[in-house]
């Protein structure tokens, strides 16, 4: 499977176009050419740093297209770039996935630092734990 494939599948849950990848997958379906369990191996095998990255880049393109149409927010505090600084912590207990339901196994914990850009409304940098 293509790391474009896992892209494209991410692409469409950052996006909201998809609530998920199990929905993205399901949507796509036999174009993708791979089961939906080896979709989440390719995924976990993923470094932190590729998935941070493409948050970055990609907020940075976005910006500069917000920004050249005019889109952005009025600023919380005018004559300062506020940015919000935000973390999760996923439990191993939360939110099994449906293919890791019948397994004996949690997922592993997940955490996470976002940082969103109120002008933008959009986050522009991640920080996985």
């Amino acid at each position: 499977m293509l790391f474009s494939t896992i892209f494209n599948l991410m692409s469409a849950v950052v996006f909201k176009t998809h609530p998920s990848i199990n929905a993205a997958y399901k949507e796509q379906g036999e174009s993708i050419g791979v089961s939906i369990t080896s979709v989440y191996n390719k995924l976990n095998g993923l470094e932190s740093t590729t998935s941070a990255a493409l948050v970055r880049d990609t907020a940075r393109e976005q910006a500069a297209i917000v920004e050249q149409m005019g889109g952005q927010c009025a600023p919380w505090l005018p004559g300062y770039r506020i940015k919000v600084l935000d973390g999760n912590c996923i439990e191993a207990t939360e939110h099994r996935l449906e293919v890791l339901r019948e397994t004996k196994a949690g997922a592993l914990p997940g955490k996470s630092l976002v940082v969103y850009d109120p002008l933008l409304e959009m986050a522009t940098d991640v920080f996985p734990c």
